[in-house]
């Protein structure tokens, strides 16, 4: 039976004045006096505001409950828009009408709603809600395409056995509805919540009325679920399996992991994220760009997208790529220390691009390149090969290449050429099947033999070289002191006979600007080892020194200050501990007696180099070597 059939309607048909543009309000209502009430206001509402209207009561069985009255929607639709030529506007029946709709008047679309709990558009997200119209609020043009979709719509509740409201159906509809439909968004500014708020928004042209059934009967009737909810949770899922397998080490398990995820939504941008960065771990930047492109628009990209873009086109050698990440990076304002390092990384290699260098030709060179910028004694080491061979390295993956200046010989594998670093700590395991061309002292061969390797009596940090590269600066300063960078909180009043030398440094300018300040004075205290080696090798003296009380610690035993110094003869005093000074002057220079007293083997230094060192500087070295003016030379 057709309960929709003429015989079971009551109809309360409205004005039938002249043709309108705004479509023929539609609606019907059955069973409590809440709803008859509802119908009589409506109907009141849609005469004083001229509105053409055709509202009818159903006569229903007795046995149809809500959800099976919301389903008999649709067929009302369609019977409603074969009878109304000027398209029809479906409202709930408890609807007021306030203003009239004119914002629903002379459009040329097949289909206007709400969406989804009355956002705009641009706060809607369709992945958090299972369906995308809100039902209540439904205008079926009179275009042909309209009519199609309705007819679509009605036949799929006719062929369905399915427990299922009008809200199901039109969801499924237009899921598969194959021509496109143009539709209309109703501005949320259309839709009050009260009369109160009505009569206050002038735009306001419907009240939403609620009769509380929806909750009633939502776990009785087929439901769609939001995208975010379901693929979501196998998201999560999977995102826990995959940061659980890469701690683990396991490189294959995790990376395919990684990729299911991204199969399952590859446009959720905190997943493409993550696969990104893995993906640079693993040595394939061209899968990090691809899984990023396809979750951003990477011209509006946030800076955590533009930095991993920035290194990946850095791994492909795409300098162009660079260029433009790191100049979008500086639009948004954040992380400067990054966008430094890497500007730096970018003018390395677009030296070596037009000095005409291949990159199978440059020294090729791992180093430290955190905290960002870059910490002086790690920012040393393209700046020290540069100079010497005239040719910019190439940064390469740590082991892969050369290990020189800092305590990373840890990084050496076989194929490691090692040159003149050394260890933190003598627990350290080496490898021993590296090629060992020279370390930073003693008590690093000494570990480098007891792990199985071999290593010559070569020794020196090559930062020891520099007064190969630049002559010192004028002293015009008594006393300097540099801070290992795990200090710079640390409480210390610093008087201003006393120069505080900052080693936070990237890029060549600042290295020079570092040697300048170091040997601009008489003494250095320092925390840092770099910051020794550097007045070390100008011949100023120093006195190491501590913070006990920071909670951060420079990581090791203190090996690597041992090594140096043995490696030179240095005497090696107790640690100044600045943390039992709440002052620090120019009179502390006199507690500054650490000097050299060994001879740096310049020569032999050079001559061990794993590349190829210019002629100049070899001359260079037999002239230090004669001028050198060390205690014990």
């Amino acid at each position: 039976m057709n309960l929709l059939d003429s015989s079971v309607i009551k109809a309360l048909n409205g004005s039938r004045g002249q043709a309108m543009a705004i479509p023929t309000i539609i609606s019907f209502y059955a069973g409590a006096n809440y709803y008859h009430a509802a119908a009589d206001r409506l109907a009141a509402d849609c005469e004083a505001l001229g509105l053409e209207h055709d509202i009818v009561e159903l006569q229903k069985p007795d046995d149809l409950d809500w959800s099976q009255i919301c389903r008999m929607k649709i067929p009302f639709y369609e019977q409603m828009l074969a009878k109304h030529s000027n398209g029809i506007l479906w409202v709930d029946v408890d609807t007021r009408i306030i203003r009239r709709p004119e914002a629903l008047s002379g459009g040329n679309y097949d289909f206007g709603a709400f969406v989804r709990n009355f956002k705009n558009f641009r706060d809607f997200d369709p992945a958090i809600f299972g369906r995308r119209f809100h039902p209540g609020f439904l205008h079926f043009t009179a275009t042909e395409v309209s009519r199609q979709f309705v007819s679509h719509l009605a036949a799929l509740e006719r062929g369905s056995s399915a427990n299922a409201t009008d809200d199901y159906f039109l969801e499924e509809a237009f899921r598969s509805f194959e021509p496109g439909l143009g539709i209309h968004l109703f501005s949320s500014d259309l839709i009050a919540f009260s009369g109160e708020e009505g009569a206050r928004r002038e735009r306001v042209s419907f009240v939403h009325g609620s009769s509380g059934n929806v909750s009633d009967f939502i776990d009785r009737v087929e439901q769609h679920h939001a995208d975010a909810f379901v693929v979501g949770r196998e998201r999560a899922s999977l995102l826990r399996q995959f940061r659980a397998a890469a701690k683990r080490g396991r490189r294959d398990e995790a990376e395919a992991i990684i990729r299911a995820a991204l199969r399952l939504d590859n446009s959720h941008q905190d997943t493409a994220v993550q696969a990104a960065k893995y993906f640079l771990r693993l040595s394939k930047p061209r899968s990090a760009l691809q899984c990023l492109r396809a979750a951003f628009d990477m011209r509006t990209a946030p800076p955590e997208a533009l930095m991993v873009s920035v290194e990946a086109n850095l791994a492909i050698d795409d300098l162009a790529g660079v260029r433009i990440g790191l100049r979008r990076l500086a639009r948004t304002g954040l992380h400067e220390e990054f966008r430094r390092s890497r500007q730096f990384r970018l003018e390395l290699e677009e030296r070596a691009q037009k000095l005409g260098f291949e990159a199978a030709d440059r020294p090729q060179l791992w180093w430290m390149e955190q905290p960002y910028p870059g910490n002086f004694g790690d920012a040393l080491n393209p700046y020290i090969v540069e100079k010497l061979s005239g040719i910019p390295p190439r940064f390469v993956p740590k082991g892969e290449g050369i290990l020189a200046i800092g305590s990373v010989i840890k990084f050496a594998k076989a194929g490691t050429s090692v040159w003149g670093t050394g260890t933190p700590r003598m627990t350290d395991p080496l490898s021993p099947d590296a090629t060992y061309h020279a370390v930073r002292g003693p008590l690093t061969r000494q570990l480098v033999l007891e792990s199985g390797g071999q290593a010559p009596t070569i020794y020196g940090d090559a930062a020891m070289l520099l007064p190969l590269i630049k002559a010192p600066a004028p002293q015009r300063h008594r006393l300097g002191l540099i801070r290992h960078y795990t200090h710079v909180d640390q409480p210390l009043v610093v008087a201003d006979d006393v120069l505080e030398i900052n080693l936070v440094r990237v890029g060549y300018d600042d290295m020079e600007a570092f040697i300048d300040e170091v040997t601009s004075c008489e003494a250095i205290i320092s925390t840092s080892l770099h910051g020794l080696i550097v007045a070390h090798a100008y011949g100023v003296p120093t006195r190491r020194a501590i913070f006990s009380a920071s909670g951060t610690q420079i990581p090791g035993d203190g090996t690597k200050f041992s090594d140096h110094y043995q490696a030179f003869g240095i005497q090696e005093a107790d640690p100044l501990d600045l943390s039992l000074h709440a002052t620090l002057n120019g009179q502390s220079a006199a507690l500054c007696t650490e000097v050299v007293t060994k001879p740096l083997r310049a020569r032999l230094l050079l001559e061990v180099a794993p590349f190829a060192i210019l002629p100049e500087f070899m001359e260079k070295a037999a002239e230090f070597e004669r001028k050198s003016s060390f205690a014990g030379v």
